[in-house]
Parts: structure tokens; sequence; C-alpha cells
């Protein structure tokens, strides 16, 4: 919505909500690690890297707030 209408609400709001995906993200990471390995594989997608998914989500919260 924001790139369509430039309102900032739109931006922040994106923003909100990424911010609490990567803090619930670090908590189930957290919690993954003490039972598994990181890159852990799984039958339906292959490997399963936590710590680079959450430093992608780290990134989209930079590109939001870029806008």
């Amino acid at each position: 919505m924001y790139r369509e209408t430039r309102d900032k609400k739109y931006q922040d709001t994106a923003v909100s909500e990424l911010v609490g995906a990567l803090s619930g993200l670090k908590k189930y990471t957290e919690t993954a690690l003490q039972q598994n390995i990181n890159q852990l594989w799984t039958n339906r997608v292959g490997y399963v890297n936590w710590v680079k998914i959450t430093d992608w989500v780290a990134d989209d919260i930079k590109i939001a707030k870029a806008g």
C-alpha cells in the first residue's frame, strides 16, 4: 500500500509488523537451535538455515524503512 499511495502510515505499519516478526523469529530460532543443528535438512524445502533467515528479515526491515 505504501508503494501505491506513499502514505507514511502504511510504511510505519509495515515496519512495525516486520519488527514484530523479527522478534518472534529470534525466539523461534533460539529454541530451534537448542534442539537442532543449523541448516537442518527437511524433505519439503531442503536446508533450513534459521540464522540466515533471521538476517533476511532484518534486511527486509531496512528495505521497508528506506521506502
